[in-house]
């Protein structure tokens, strides 16, 4: 796994980070200190991920504790477990995931409570113009087993459509 501890920034700019062993790797950690504010941001760890980078084959992609603060956008969580944690900060949250696509491809290691994104005590959660796709066939992975989109517990979560992309406006 990669630790982003408080402080510390991760950015990734295009590439994928993915594991060539069998199963899933532990992902990226994102720690922060639930008892500052996420800005400036050298109170938190912080991840900027963007340009069409890929995470993949992870248990978490992305882990988020105490207000470990995550700005993603443009990213594609490809056939991850559970693609995105968000958990325990009680302040205002200020991490956002715009543009990404979510997916499943591959049944291989999925079990149990698979979900793309889920949040635990966080207030808010910003997801904008993102894409869930379970593409498994149904033959391969039950209907109780294929998981869920967005989970939640004690989470505000805000779901957006896609803003105008910056290529799409014509001066």
């Amino acid at each position: 796994k990669i630790i982003v501890m408080p402080g510390a920034q991760l950015i990734v700019d295009g590439g994928t980070i993915t594991s060539s062993c069998p199963g899933f790797w532990g992902g990226i950690e994102v720690w922060g200190n639930r008892e500052l504010a996420q800005y400036p941001i050298s109170n938190q760890g912080y991840l900027h991920i963007f340009n069409n980078a890929k995470i993949e084959k992870a248990n978490p992609g992305i882990y988020s504790s105490n207000g470990g603060l995550v700005v993603a956008s443009d990213v594609s969580f490809i056939n991850n477990k559970r693609s995105v944690i968000m958990s325990n900060y009680p302040a205002w949250n200020h991490s956002t995931f715009t543009r990404c696509t979510f997916e499943l491809t591959d049944a291989s290691g999925l079990s149990g409570n698979q979900y793309f994104i889920g949040a635990e005590l966080i207030h808010p959660l910003r997801i904008s113009g993102c894409i869930f796709a379970n593409k498994i066939p149904e033959g391969l992975m039950a209907y109780p087993l294929r998981g869920y989109g967005i989970l939640s517990l004690d989470a505000d979560i805000y779901v957006y459509p896609a803003p105008a992309h910056p290529s799409d406006t014509i001066n």
